[in-house]
């Protein structure tokens, strides 16, 4: 598993011997990694199930022995995350040497560049979250000088804490759409780098597998849609769909956590029930999105109905017609899989938010909603394994017609009335 994560770092490098101790660098980045979200989860779930007490208990020991197994974890993770950033950007912009390949060359600059573009395009906002990182700093010392004794934030606490939340959303949203556009635009770094990939993987002894992320077709529409007419419009209502889905997920999220701050915490009406803040979040988040995209996807739709019919008509389409089905298929139950888990989990943060009302498990839904998204994509790549094949037998076909000097339709005009064929096995 971690040999397939590295994979990707791998490909910088020729030097068998500075590759293993990359790797070892590596490794030790991911145990460490993974040892302190483990130690996260720990933390959250002692704090919620302590009991109040006003004497120090065997609860209070645990909580402070995973709380400093936390901060030193913390503090090797980062140390150990940073030296290797700082020697893979070093092999990043080393320059090309002729005992090595070409590939690997190519490799390097491309994603040097992606990486650079990455920083001028998203620079203001990481400048915007590291002042509300530092505004929350600053807010915390202010709030504990004027307050050393409280065990509770005042109103520099809770101004440090929700400067530092929008900072975090703006973060968080600049590179979802960030990383949104330069998919649909099939420009991010795995996708310019799949050539290179499967030449480097195979020079250095490596199985090179099939991933979603380097797949420039894994998000578009353009075997379903052999028409070209028919596909520039549902091309453009995709992108449009996106775009719509995107934005109403920022702004009912930004809503939703208004909600939470005004009506479920103790903040202004102090109900304090905090165990409603997620599932509502959710729920706000599905309906907005739902209600949005409807009259889009409605357009989409008929489109693909409209598609299929011709699809059935002509043979010429055979394959296409057989890429529509497989995802059909899909769609019947494996599509909808998500969409099951999504609503399994609202329904059980509401049944958590009932038991506990004033505490967080209802937060902890979230594992159940990242294992769904799992689960899906596995799903999902499955599906572009199967359907890979036949849209390169396309394209193969494709390329066959416009050497002969024919479009796609003349060749398939001409193959149905039988005057010509693509090799001599068609004409028996």
């Amino acid at each position: 598993m971690i040999e397939r994560m590295f994979a990707k770092y791998a490909r910088a490098v020729s030097d068998e011997g500075e590759r293993r101790k990359l790797y070892r660098l590596y490794c030790a980045k991911v145990v460490l990694a993974a040892i302190f979200y483990v130690l996260c989860i720990a933390l959250i779930i002692t704090a919620l199930s302590m009991p109040e007490s006003e004497q120090f208990t065997v609860y209070d020991g645990i909580l402070l022995g995973i709380l400093a197994a936390w901060l030193i974890s913390a503090v090797l993770a980062l140390a150990v995350t940073l030296t290797f950033r700082s020697r893979y950007r070093a092999i990043l912009n080393r320059p090309a040497s002729p005992e090595e390949m070409p590939e690997v060359a190519s490799y390097r600059s491309k994603v040097s560049d992606d990486r650079k573009s990455a920083f001028k395009s998203l620079w203001w906002a990481w400048a915007i979250f590291a002042a509300c990182a530092i505004f929350m700093i600053a807010a915390i010392v202010v709030e504990t000088a004027q307050n050393p004794d409280s065990q509770e934030f005042g109103p520099w606490g809770i101004a440090g804490t929700a400067v530092f939340a929008v900072g975090m959303l703006v973060l968080f949203f600049a590179l979802i759409i960030y990383n949104t556009k330069k998919t649909q635009d099939g420009a991010t770094v795995e996708m310019r780098t799949a050539a290179e990939a499967q030449a480097i993987d195979e020079a250095q002894g490596r199985e090179h597998k099939y991933s979603l992320e380097a797949d420039k077709n894994a998000n578009n529409l353009r075997y379903l849609f052999p028409d070209e007419q028919l596909y520039a419009q549902v091309d453009a209502l995709k992108r449009k769909y996106n775009k719509i889905t995107l934005w109403s997920v920022i702004i009912s999220c930004v809503i939703a956590v208004v909600v939470d701050i005004v009506i479920f915490s103790d903040m202004v009406f102090e109900f304090n029930l905090e165990g409603y803040a997620m599932p509502v979040l959710m729920t706000i988040i599905l309906l907005a999105v739902y209600l949005s995209v409807l009259p889009t996807a409605l357009k989409i739709e008929k489109l693909e109905k409209a598609q299929k019919a011709q699809l059935e008509s002509n043979p010429a389409y055979a394959k296409n017609l057989e890429i529509h089905k497989k995802y059909e298929e899909f769609s019947r139950f494996k599509g909808k899989i998500y969409i099951i888990i999504l609503a399994a989990t609202i329904v059980i943060g509401y049944v958590l938010a009932v038991l506990f009302p004033d505490e967080l498990w209802s937060y902890l839904t979230i594992i159940p909603l990242l294992a769904g998204l799992f689960v899906h994509t596995k799903l999902y790549t499955g599906l572009r394994k199967q359907v890979k094949p036949l849209e390169d037998e396309i394209d193969r076909i494709a390329a066959e017609r416009a050497a002969a000097g024919q479009t796609f339709a003349e060749g398939a005009a001409a193959e149905q009335t039988g005057t010509t064929a693509l090799n001599p096995d068609d004409e028996k």
